[in-house]
């Protein structure tokens, strides 16, 4: 059986890049490094430590030019804002999924049991023909 090391190694001999564990300090040092302000460090560290720097990370993105750098100036709070912002509505957009969901549920159900019995539902016949029932 192989060891970490040795599956380490091995995709390291697909050119993968192994990025090592960066402390929370180290990934403040890495967002100040491609030029974002940072006007509370205790308040950065603590957003990262709920909020992983991989995840992040993505909302750099919009401010990288085609060069591969960051335009400048740009704060640390707004990136906050915006994965934030992006929480809430990712929360609401659920919320409302999930009462379509339940509702398209429910109208099934109540059709099946109204139409074809308690365990109507269990009965292939009851199917398109295009549904394949034994194909999991």
């Amino acid at each position: 059986m192989d060891t970490i090391e040795e599956k380490l190694e091995d995709v390291g001999n697909d050119n993968q890049l192994i990025k090592s564990p960066k402390t929370f300090d180290e990934q403040m040092k890495i967002i100040k490094e491609k030029g974002f302000i940072i006007d509370d460090e205790e308040s950065c560290i603590e957003f990262l430590k709920q909020a992983n720097y991989y995840r992040v990370s993505a909302y750099f993105l919009p401010f990288r030019k085609r060069d591969g750098k960051y335009f400048s100036d740009i704060n640390f709070q707004r990136i906050k804002r915006i994965y934030e912002f992006d929480s809430r509505l990712r929360g609401v957009l659920f919320n409302c999924i999930e009462k379509i969901e339940l509702y398209l549920r429910t109208q099934l159900a109540y059709y099946s049991g109204h139409n074809h019995g308690a365990l109507g539902y269990m009965n292939a016949d009851i199917y398109n023909e295009k549904h394949n029932d034994e194909k999991i």
